[in-house]
């Protein structure tokens, strides 16, 4: 049994796909999941199924009840297990879109159509050669299928007002306001409140060092640097 040399399981139990290069991944993806295909090439070759999956890392696709294979399944509790026919990925290149009105395969055209809803212009899909649209299709599967658990919220509780605001009483009460604020808050203020005292120091300190300078001919108050002015001698006036 061949081991993998890093870490050491059995090839056979650790798979890995072949996953193609980025270079190699279509950029542009024409199929969508719940499409209309036909397979043209293969065992299933001119068969039609809907779109399961779409594997855009290794450009493949699964569709439903086709390019089946046995595979074996453990039991588990929903399950009996054993071995069973499971859909197995086909490439992209082997599958083509189903023209809506001769349900035959076809090349598609992008064309930008405005949205009639909102007024806004999108990437529509056409028959090559032809004005007919495919749509995409809408999945409503899960409306169908889903059913409200123990957990989930009802919807007449979800309706019901359960607060109205008003100005003489805070947006949230104020145990969710305390765990809200942050931890830091108190000695972001503290520090605030500091620097606002060290300006109010230094500002009061400037105007006593004013108030004290001493007054000496030729000083004129008001300056931020003395100004010395001459003296006139009456004898030369």
């Amino acid at each position: 049994m061949r081991l993998h040399q890093y870490t050491g399981i059995s090839s056979r139990i650790q798979h890995r796909p072949n996953l193609p290069k980025p270079q190699d991944l279509i950029k542009r993806w024409d199929i969508i999941r719940g499409d209309e295909v036909m397979i043209t090439e293969g065992k299933d070759q001119g068969k039609t199924g809907k779109v399961l999956h779409v594997l855009r890392d290794r450009n493949r696709l699964l569709i439903t009840g086709l390019n089946l294979a046995w595979k074996h399944v453990p039991k588990t509790a929903e399950s009996a297990g054993g071995k069973i026919q499971k859909e197995m990925p086909v490439h992209y290149s082997n599958v083509h879109l189903l023209d809506p009105i001769t349900k035959r395969p076809c090349k598609i055209n992008i064309r930008k159509v405005k949205d009639d809803k909102t007024g806004k212009m999108k990437n529509q899909r056409f028959v090559s050669g032809t004005n007919t649209m495919i749509p995409r299709p809408v999945l409503l599967e899960y409306q169908t299928e889903r059913k409200d658990g123990p957990f989930d919220t009802l919807p007449d509780a979800v309706q019901k007002v359960t607060f109205v605001p008003s100005l003489s009483s805070f947006p949230l009460p104020k145990g969710v306001i305390n765990e809200l604020r942050s931890p830091y808050r108190a000695i972001s203020d503290m520090f605030i409140e500091l620097k606002r005292l060290e300006r109010k120091k230094e500002e009061l300190t400037d105007k006593l060092l004013k108030a004290t300078r001493p007054k000496y001919p030729g000083y004129v108050p008001g300056g931020t640097k003395p100004r010395i002015i001459p003296a006139v001698n009456s004898s030369q006036a």
